[in-house]
């Protein structure tokens, strides 16, 4: 399985201000700007565009102070409780996030807000709300495949494999050139003990992405749980030459080289700490 699919959307930095490099760019904005906010001190739009400056400088604490500030004069601008859920993201303080971005939605409902929400959700450890979260976004955007590929992850997670089939089928119908969902097919289908169709989906994967040292490693597993060691030890070995230090195939290919294997111990590549790597 894999991390949440990148996309631009309503938590994307924000770019409607000058973006300055550098402490020195920004010197003579910053500088600006606060002349500004002295003479006019009650327009929120100067305390967003510094919110804006320091975000893309990367110090998201004073962004976020600048954010608050324009809220207090514009509660209901829900970009700005974006902007403040992005900043809060960056900085990792995920349950902050998630209510900047709830109070975002509650001004103007998006399929993509749902989708931020259903991340930080999962990140958060909280699988039942992601999917409801996911679901919602679904029902406003019927042709999105974010939800799908990400409600897949969580029922595979949560033991669910059938029911993961379906978001899985669903992505690949919008983008059937999607490496990743072909995978996730294979991992689901051979959960549910149906290893050549995991092994076929797992061939198109590798097909569209031959690069992918993971998918050489779910193939080998399936072998492995097929009993044929040997093929399986080859698999891996593909898998090893394109990420050397993938701890997981060293791992794999040690107990099948010592003849400790049994099909039952053997695991496809889990979730590789997937909502740790929102990017979007």
């Amino acid at each position: 399985m894999w991390p949440l699919l990148p996309k631009k959307r309503d938590d994307a930095a924000p770019s409607e201000s000058a973006s300055p490099k550098s402490p020195e760019e920004a010197a003579p904005i910053v500088a600006r700007l606060r002349s500004h906010i002295e003479a006019k001190p009650q327009e929120p739009a100067t305390y967003r565009v510094l919110g804006n400056v320091y975000c893309n400088l990367q110090d998201y604490k004073q962004a976020i102070g600048y954010y608050r500030k324009a809220i207090e004069l514009s509660p209901n601008d829900a970009d700005l409780h974006c902007y403040t859920g992005y900043a809060y993201q960056q900085m990792r303080s995920y349950p902050q996030a998630l209510t900047s971005y709830q109070r975002a939605l509650a001004l103007r409902p998006t399929a993509s807000l749902y989708d931020v929400l259903g991340d930080l959700c999962y990140l958060l450890g909280q699988h039942q709300q992601a999917l409801v979260y996911y679901h919602a976004g679904l029902k406003l955007d019927p042709a999105g495949t974010h939800g799908h590929f990400n409600m897949a992850q969580i029922l595979m997670a949560i033991g669910r494999p059938k029911d993961a089939i379906e978001h899985l089928e669903a992505v690949i119908a919008r983008q059937p050139r999607a490496a990743e969902a072909y995978s996730d097919l294979g991992v689901a289908a051979s959960l549910l003990g149906d290893h050549d169709r995991a092994l076929a989906n797992l061939k198109k994967a590798i097909k569209l992405d031959g690069r992918n040292a993971v998918f050489y490693h779910n193939y080998g597993i399936v072998l492995a749980r097929q009993g044929k060691q040997k093929d399986a030890k080859a698999w891996l070995e593909k898998a090893l030459k394109l990420d050397p230090q993938h701890p997981q195939t060293r791992r794999m290919l040690g107990i099948i080289q010592n003849g400790r294997i049994r099909a039952h111990t053997t695991k496809l590549d889990p979730p590789e700490g997937t909502t740790g790597k929102l990017t979007r």
